[in-house]
């Protein structure tokens, strides 16, 4: 393998290309989430998730493509690229007005079309998108960077350039994505989107740090405990993945029981 392996993929090189060799388009992009997709995971173990994620991402694709397909005279690249719960998309379009029709089929029909076509699929496990049309010019000249140092073969600095564009797109999509994630909280108002989200990160790495606190008692706790070690073997809870409401119940009054609350 070739030491400067490109790291983006053509897909998105393609749409990329087209944007920057044709002036008069417009270059969009879409990133979507998996909302409550922690819960699901607590109730039914990772495997199945990860199988539900997979119908999702599929079903999310086909309802875009089959959009922009149909649209193609206005939208005449474009391509979407699942990155685990997530996505991130980025299109051409040399009409604004219908990609913003995309943008609103997307947040109110892609759901039912979810629920209506998989095989298996969760009522509190949804898509939330955010979306946005690039006007920023430090963006476009970044794409025409990058674009000319991957036809001068110029692997290992366009990769850096690609990182920098992807991100440029990734921070504006984000605040988009956060903006219908706490729509119900009146955060745009507020101007408070980039605070909120704040505030769950902060939440996030008070659980990590003591969820790993708790592991590392319960580890240290079994290894020198073989009535409570064999209890925790043959226990439900080491033999499937996945736990009920009374279950986590039951596993929080066996930690503070063990005094590993």
């Amino acid at each position: 393998m070739s030491e400067n392996q490109r790291i983006w993929s053509k897909k998105i090189f393609a749409v990329i290309e087209y944007y920057v060799s044709n002036p008069n388009t417009s270059l969009f992009g879409v990133t979507g989430d998996l909302d409550n997709l922690g819960v699901y995971v607590s109730k039914n173990g990772r495997p199945l998730a990860e199988n539900l994620v997979d119908v999702y991402n599929r079903l999310i694709g086909a309802f875009m493509y089959s959009f922009t397909n149909r649209h193609r005279s206005k939208i005449p690249k474009f391509c979407m690229t699942p990155s685990g719960e997530e996505i991130f998309s980025i299109g051409v379009t040399t009409d604004i007005s219908v990609a913003r029709k995309f943008f609103k089929v997307l947040t109110t029909n892609v759901n039912d079309f979810i629920r209506a076509n998989a095989p298996f699929s969760s009522d509190y496990v949804t898509i939330s998108f955010g979306c946005k049309i690039f006007s920023s010019e430090i963006i476009h000249q970044t794409a025409s960077a990058f674009v000319d140092l991957v036809h001068c073969r110029q692997v290992k600095e366009a990769s850096v350039v690609y990182l920098e564009l992807t991100l440029m797109m990734r921070r504006e999509l984000a605040y988009e994505l956060d903006q219908a994630k706490f729509s119900s909280l009146n955060a745009s108002k507020l101007d408070l989107v980039v605070f909120f989200r704040n505030v769950v990160y902060a939440k996030l790495r008070k659980y990590k740090e003591e969820t790993r606190k708790a592991l590392l008692a319960l580890a240290e706790r079994a290894g020198s405990n073989d009535k409570l070690r064999e209890k925790l073997q043959s226990s439900i809870f080491n033999k499937r993945y996945g736990i009920t409401d009374d279950d986590v119940i039951e596993i929080t009054n066996l930690l503070l029981k063990n005094n590993l609350e």
